[in-house]
């Protein structure tokens, strides 16, 4: 029987090595390949194999690769340095444990893939799990490669976040990047933070978001089931708000839509150049809505017009190659025009 780190190896070099050194602009040939990099556990292999047959990793060229609501594209490779005089790459372990926790998820605790997106908007975390709604990141996970590098992050981001009223940004290094985790924890306030290792090994958090400080209580795996959170969440959230005082049923009645809205564009995802068209609209809908909400905290409608900007900007790019037909441009066109009808009658409710 073949070991999960053996079928990994298979698809490594019948797939994803080809796929990384098939564009010339990237000057590798598949013999330059490091294959000492090559130290992935068979939990981590098993895993990252579950997620591959599902489908949801779609390969947006140059070895590059998108999960639907994901807001980035994934490179399982590091480049050598250009000086060398043989140019070598490695197999970068964090992406390929990213892809794995993104199977543990839908698998083991039953997320629906079309709430999962590899990066969060803002690439503060690997991998992200939105609320039933599509708009709020329930669990954030931040992915490290070594158990060390697990366990020096816990301690900063404890440490930084029991004072983070007095907290100021680090200039470089491991403690900025806590900072900035944690600064993406209190702007969103995710109420679940994960990171995660290699093989497996793992730590979930509830959140604690107070005046002063955010504190982590460490809890068990059951917290990243997907019936633990979401709709806890959503009730939290709605008790929380003081814009909106009319019942909960009549409130929420007209933002149905956008759920719809969003589940029916993705029945046929539309793949650009450089990523996902709907990811994009997607996301733009749920500015929308968070806006219609009244929700307008922040600068929501500057996220929303640089959004809107780079999905025009990249339909006409990729109807000028003719990388996407016109049919999928007119498609978008059309859904933009219904979310536009949309959100015009989410924000006279």
């Amino acid at each position: 029987m073949i070991s999960p780190a053996e079928k990994f190896r298979q698809l490594l070099y019948l797939r994803l090595i080809p796929d990384f050194c098939g564009d010339g602009s990237r000057g590798f040939e598949p013999e330059a390949f490091d294959h000492s990099s090559l130290k992935l556990t068979d939990r981590d292999a098993e895993d990252f194999l579950r997620a591959w047959e599902l489908g949801v990793l779609l390969h947006q060229g140059r070895g590059l690769y998108s999960t639907p609501m994901g807001g980035a594209r994934e490179q399982f490779f590091w480049s050598g340095p250009k000086s060398h005089e043989v140019r070598r790459f490695r197999l970068s372990l964090e992406p390929i444990i990213t892809v794995a926790a993104f199977a543990r998820l839908h698998h083991d605790h039953h997320w629906p893939l079309n709430l999962l997106g590899c990066q969060s908007t803002d690439y503060a975390f690997d991998l992200v799990a939105y609320s039933s709604d599509g708009q709020r990141e329930t669990i954030a996970c931040e992915v490290k490669k070594t158990t060390n590098e697990v366990a020096d992050l816990i301690r900063r981001m404890s440490e930084i976040g029991a004072k983070w009223s007095e907290a100021s940004e680090p200039r470089s290094g491991p403690a900025r990047n806590a900072f900035k985790k944690l600064s993406a924890l209190n702007a969103r306030k995710a109420p679940i933070f994960w990171i995660v290792g290699p093989s497996g090994r793992n730590h979930v958090f509830q959140t604690v978001y107070e005046d002063a400080a955010i504190r982590f209580i460490e809890v068990d795996e059951r917290f990243l089931n997907f019936d633990k959170w979401p709709d806890q969440f959503d009730r939290h959230e709605r008790s929380a708000s003081k814009v909106h005082q009319q019942p909960e049923a009549t409130r929420d009645q007209p933002f149905m839509k956008f759920a719809q809205f969003s589940e029916r564009i993705n029945c046929r995802p539309i793949i650009g150049s450089d990523g996902s068209h709907t990811a994009r609209l997607r996301r733009a809908a749920l500015n929308i809505e968070c806006h219609a909400r009244r929700d307008s905290s922040d600068d929501r409608l500057l996220h929303l017009m640089s959004r809107v900007g780079i999905l025009c900007e990249g339909l006409a790019r990729d109807l000028r190659s003719g990388h996407t037909s016109a049919e999928d441009v007119a498609t978008i066109l059309e859904q933009m025009a219904d979310l536009g009808k949309l959100s015009f009658d989410a924000w006279m409710s």
